[in-house]
């Protein structure tokens, strides 16, 4: 290993970083910050539980606003969260999407009137992570 960018690759042939940031008490009060600073240094994975309470600040990054989302969105007459929820139906991966207002909630199921063409899958693969910590085992990406 000679930087954060190199990666261990796993018996199913995921491929996880040599490195992570650990985000147990990370600058309490201040997730938000520490993690977007983390992100900025080069981190790409990040340890987390629910006993740490950082899943917001590790949520908080704007792949809504990606401009191939945009682009997809437009082209599928969808929202950009409407491709990355079908986007993760099409993976076999149940999106837990949340919605404080009844327009939202109803959004979040419009999804099952299309489906996203196996080369766009691919471009969505092919995007930077953006805060996740690496791919769930059982279900890797489009290949």
């Amino acid at each position: 290993m000679n930087s954060m960018k190199d990666c261990y690759e796993l018996e199913n042939g995921v491929k996880i970083p040599c490195m992570g940031y650990g985000t147990y008490k990370a600058a309490e009060g201040n997730n938000e910050g520490i993690i977007k600073t983390a992100i900025e240094a080069g981190y790409r994975y990040f340890d987390t539980a629910s006993f740490y309470d950082t899943e917001e600040a590790l949520g908080r990054k704007r792949v809504l606003e990606h401009p191939l989302l945009g682009g997809l969105a437009e082209k599928y007459n969808k929202s950009a969260a409407q491709i990355c929820l079908r986007y993760e139906i099409q993976r076999q991966v149940i999106p837990l999407p949340k919605a404080s207002t009844k327009e939202r909630m109803v959004q979040n199921y419009q999804v099952f009137d299309f489906e996203i063409e196996k080369e766009d899958m691919y471009r969505i693969d092919s995007m930077q992570p953006a805060g996740w910590s690496g791919e769930h085992p059982d279900f890797p990406r489009v290949k």
